[in-house]
């Protein structure tokens, strides 16, 4: 973290003069100029719930207040509120406008309970000017959030919906709405800051007021995050400038200075799952001995069912929870504005401890769950005199799993949750320009944000939408802006939007050009993950295909295409997972270089050969590849041979090869009984191949001891259901799924007695099954290997025609009319030769 912030304000908006300001700070090497963030909606100092509404009417709508004393709450995008106003749509609100009334603010949405396919705009005006108008609503649209002026002189204020289309429900959420007074001021201002740097442990951030040091606090900076950074902003100053200066030492006084508002909560994990003692202190002790930090940052609510802070990603395969206690300390201010009796209240999962002013109130320690604190069982009171207050909340438990709530009950009000209302608010502020020294440098930077996700879990596995916006050297300068992504994408423009395949710190470079000349470039690490505040995304996947659809396969990393692969598996988005392959079709000898994807390359060479793909000659490509890693493990070599000689045997048709593979594996001892059971299956199986019966039989004979074990009347019987049971699997014309279940069927009855590969009607079904899965490849070979086996002629006009379907499947007309005529002359009246020559006829067709 940062060590000290200094900050230079100026009265009023951006001036000439501001922007060519002194160099204040002689050793610091950027400068970054904040303005205050009119797109944030700060808590009003004037709720509208606390005004009369001007002429009610027919057109208002209906309408449902949430205020002080309201038990009710009401949510947008899984968030919990708890004072606005609820409107039905269409409808029109109207409030009288006071002279002292700066701006209006409020955040707006559709509530969650409202129908997917209901859309509705909302408009704010005063009098007759509009102030906002709103792009077309759904309920999957993220909160909006209003911060306009107030023009001087204006009488009234009117809040407006229309509904565009409306199935189901149709209510519109105005949260915490009001108006700003001129002259107040939060008493700190909060601003996120991107500074192009490498490691933030290596930068103080400093800044002045004149020769006034303003006090301020970097609250959390890490690799690939933006800063967090709160500073004195009491004055209500528009404009202030943050210096980067190196660090030379660290100094002490960094975290002495705490404002007097906002709701700040930080995030550890201990090494230690439980506490030795369910106590505060031996949970404050975990916090300070044996705990690292994972994040800190301001939230609005105390009331969290995730947490929002999560271990960093750095390659996107980590494990989605370690192993630990989670621990979450909130510290908040609250205002109370009349003396009296004020009760608060804990629910959480794990233990909970809350404090007001330092003092410790409730208690509610140990391993349990929140339902027996969300009715207030766990509460305690306090006399409060007006003025700020402090809040502490420290809750535990173990790793991956959160839920924590506090709510209080003022005098005369009901218990409720608190939320961002009951917090003093601070000010929002964003930066807007950059300065650089030396002058050689870039002289830009750039921001980022999350703007949508499509994930697994809510522990960040999934693909990842974000924005990029550039910090100019100056606003409105005639520069121009090129982006390139570390996946091989290009953009431009002041502001680009990007799909990342994967989570992780990924590298992303902009560069400066003005007329046709380049001032440079910057490259800075950003942190790609889902958005935690939200548990789960309400995101389009629309989005993610057409960006997956256009990314360059050569151009993305390796990791990036694996990561898709493994996502697309567990969302069961097929069309995801064959674009993954394509692209790493491609690349297979930098995939089975990589030791890391050792098993994922084992995964694919397994799945190549399958109906969805059948890349036969890929699968042995990636193969060969594989087996000259020479950090392949002995089992995973031996799994590659094994691989290698189903390939060979299966797709191939060529079982001296197989064998030729299969010889050097089997003077090797093989703990793994898959591994043998394969081995001894694909070695007989290449035997009969080449119609050494004799020489399959005694090879299984030495190598499956004890024959007489599975050869009773009842084990008989068993592998004879299972294989009705995979026949009639493997006859579905259009359900994978129901193939898969005929091949382990298949593979059960192998497992038990490889002697059933002598078995006649097992290799029937394996034929139909590779037909009815278009394996024709695989079909045509399993013909030839049945036909090795000396079947019953009652079997031969099944497998002849199995045979010419292979044929016709691989559009070989000549040789399936040759084979046709075979079975013709053997079996004129069989019912598959007419129904074979009418499927043959149109090859001859296109053959012409």
């Amino acid at each position: 973290m940062a060590a000290c912030v200094y900050l230079e304000c100026s009265p009023g908006t951006a001036s000439a003069q501001s922007l060519s300001a002194s160099w204040h700070i002689p050793q610091a090497n950027l400068r970054f100029r904040l303005e205050r963030d009119f797109a944030y909606a700060d808590l009003p100092d004037v709720s509208l719930l606390s005004l009369d509404r001007q002429a009610p009417s027919a057109d208002s709508g209906g309408i449902r207040a949430y205020q002080p004393g309201s038990p009710s709450t009401f949510r947008l995008r899984d968030r919990l509120y708890t004072q606005g106003i609820a409107q039905t749509s269409p409808g029109r609100l109207v409030y009288a406008v006071r002279p002292d009334y700066d701006r209006f603010v409020a955040r707006l949405g559709l509530d969650d309970r409202t129908g997917e396919g209901t859309t509705i705009r909302c408009a704010v005006y005063a009098d007759q000017l509009s102030l906002f108008q709103s792009d077309p609503l759904t309920v999957k649209d993220p909160p909006l959030d209003i911060n306009v002026a107030v023009p001087a002189g204006s009488e009234r204020l009117i809040l407006a919906t229309e509904v565009i289309e409306r199935p189901g429900r149709f209510q519109v959420d105005w949260i915490n709405l009001g108006f700003l007074q001129r002259q107040k001021n939060p008493p700190a201002g909060l601003v996120y800051l991107y500074p192009p740097v490498d490691d933030p442990a290596d930068w103080d951030i400093v800044a002045v007021s004149g020769s006034a040091r303003l006090n301020s606090r970097v609250i959390w900076s890490a690799p690939g995050d933006p800063w967090e950074v709160l500073f004195d902003s009491s004055q209500g100053r528009l404009t202030y400038y943050l210096y980067l200066v190196p660090r030379t030492s660290r100094r002490e006084d960094v975290h002495l200075w705490q404002p007097r508002g906002g709701l700040l909560l930080e995030t550890r994990i201990s090494n230690v799952m439980q506490p030795k003692k369910h106590t505060l202190a031996e949970v404050l002790k975990l916090w300070y001995d044996q705990s690292q930090p994972v994040g800190r940052g301001f939230v609005d609510n105390l009331h969290h069912g995730f947490s929002p802070h999560q271990v960093a990603i750095q390659d996107g395969l980590q494990p989605a929870a370690p192993a630990g206690l989670g621990l979450y300390h909130f510290q908040g201010y609250f205002a109370v504005d009349q003396p009296g009796e004020y009760a608060f209240a804990t629910a959480s999962e794990g233990g909970s401890f809350l404090s007001v002013d330092d003092t410790l109130l409730v208690s509610w320690p140990g391993e349990h769950g929140y339902h027996g604190g969300i009715r207030g069982e766990h509460q305690a009171s306090l006399t409060l005199r007006p003025g700020v207050h402090t809040i502490g909340y420290l809750n535990y438990h173990p790793w991956g799993r959160m839920f924590c709530l506090a709510a209080w009950r003022r005098p005369g009000d009901v218990l409720r949750p608190l939320t961002r209302a009951d917090f003093i608010d601070l000010a929002r502020y964003r930066a807007v320009q950059v300065a650089r020294k030396p002058a050689a440098d870039c002289p830009a930077a750039f921001s980022w944000q999350i703007t949508g996700d499509l994930r697994v879990d809510t522990y960040g596995r999934g693909l990842v939408a974000m924005r990029f916006s550039v910090v100019p050297p100056e606003p409105g300068g005639a520069y121009r802006y090129r982006w390139t992504f570390d996946d091989g994408d290009r953009a431009a423009g002041p502001q680009v939007d990007h799909v990342f395949l994967r989570p992780g710190l990924r590298p992303v470079t902009l560069e400066l050009w003005r007329d046709e000349h380049s001032l440079g470039q910057v490259t800075q690490m950003v942190h790609v993950h889902p958005d935690w505040r939200i548990v789960q995304g309400k995101q389009d996947p629309q989005l993610f295909t057409q960006a997956l659809s256009a990314k360059n396969p050569a151009g993305a990393p390796l990791a990036d295409w694996v990561y898709v692969f493994l996502i697309a598996r567990e969302l069961q988005r097929p069309d995801w997972e064959r674009l993954s392959v394509q692209a790493l079709l491609g690349r297979l000898e930098d995939l089975a270089a990589e030791s890391r994807y050792t098993d994922f390359c084992q995964t694919l060479v397994e799945m190549l050969p399958s109906a969805d793909y059948q890349e036969y000659t890929a699968a042995l490509e990636l193969n060969t590849a594989l087996q000259h890693n020479e950090q392949l493990s002995r089992t995973d070599r031996l799994r590659a041979g094994l691989d290698r000689a189903e390939l060979l045997l299966y797709a191939q048709g060529k079982p001296e090869d197989a064998l030729a593979v299969l010889q050097p594996l089997g003077r090797e001892s093989i703990p793994e009984a898959d591994l043998s059971s394969r081995r001894i299956c694909l070695h007989a199986e290449s035997l009969i191949a080449l119609g050494q019966l004799d020489a399959a039989r005694q090879f299984l004979d030495r190598h499956c001891p004890n024959p007489a074990a599975k050869t009773g009347e009842a084990d008989t019987i068993r592998r004879l259901a299972a294989l009705r049971r995979a026949r009639s699997l493997a006859e579905a014309t259009d359900d994978p799924d129901q193939w898969h279940q005929a091949r382990a069927q298949i593979d059960s009855i192998l497992r038990e007695d490889p002697r059933s590969l002598f078995w006649v009607p097992l290799h029937l079904v394996r034929l139909r099954l590779h037909l009815t899965c278009r394996e024709y490849r695989l079909a045509l070979h399993q013909a030839e290997r049945l036909l090795q086996l000396e079947p019953a002629e009652s079997s031969l006009p099944e497998i002849l025609a199995g045979r010419i379907e292979a044929w016709i499947g691989l559009n070989q007309p000549d040789k399936a009319r040759a084979a046709l005529a075979t079975l013709r002359e053997r079996f004129p009246y069989d019912p598959a030769v007419s129904r074979l020559e009418v499927r043959i006829a149109p090859l001859d067709r296109r053959g012409r």
